[in-house]
């Protein structure tokens, strides 16, 4: 009596270990949830980045992306904000398109980015009566000191080379300088990132 109920118990326990190890494979091959229960996590969990604060090299693990549309002066826009941790830091940058570009829904072009409005790489246009500019600003924030490329002419770039819409990721490389207002604690950052993912 007590082998039969033995049996039973170590052929019920197999059957459920054997069908949620499998249900498990299967959600997690269709790449449809994750632990997290976050629709594009298997994508985000892929993400990387590298960073060079100056000469020394950061592999931050943690983002804090997201995406919005805003109305400046009935001028229709889009931003991208790709937010990172490393060197004791915040570390931001923020990709901006407009309307008149005809972006990707959801997403930004896959371009050449600059800091400096006066670049060549800036697209602009005229519109009721507002120059619209694309463009990136990258900004690191360290207890109260706030650095940022709206305060030197150093020519940053950002480049884009791919905006996934359907996964929601983007991936490029960087290289630009931040400073204070008054011009002091100039640094330069620069380097890669691939998957990053945006809600």
């Amino acid at each position: 009596m007590n082998n039969k109920a033995l049996y039973i118990a170590v052929f019920v326990f197999s059957f459920f270990a054997f069908n949620c190890k499998k249900e498990k494979q299967s959600i997690e091959e269709s790449g449809n949830i994750n632990s997290n229960n976050n629709p594009f996590a298997t994508y985000c969990d892929s993400a990387k980045m590298t960073a060079f604060f100056d000469s020394a090299q950061y592999f931050p693990t943690a983002f804090n992306n997201t995406y919005l549309l805003f109305n400046s002066s009935n001028n229709h826009g889009r931003k991208l904000v790709v937010k990172t941790y490393f060197n004791g830091g915040n570390f931001t940058l923020t990709i901006t398109n407009w309307e008149w570009q005809n972006p990707p829904n959801y997403g930004v072009l896959a371009k050449m980015y600059s800091t400096n409005v006066a670049d060549s790489n800036h697209a602009c246009m005229l519109h009721n009566g507002s120059n619209l500019c694309d463009g990136v600003e990258a900004s690191f924030k360290i207890g109260s000191d706030y650095l940022s490329t709206a305060y030197t002419n150093y020519p940053g770039i950002v480049t884009i080379t791919e905006c996934d819409v359907i996964k929601n990721t983007i991936t490029g490389t960087y290289k630009v300088k931040v400073q204070d207002i008054t011009g002091n604690f100039p640094h330069m950052i620069e380097g890669t990132f691939k998957n990053l993912c945006y809600p």
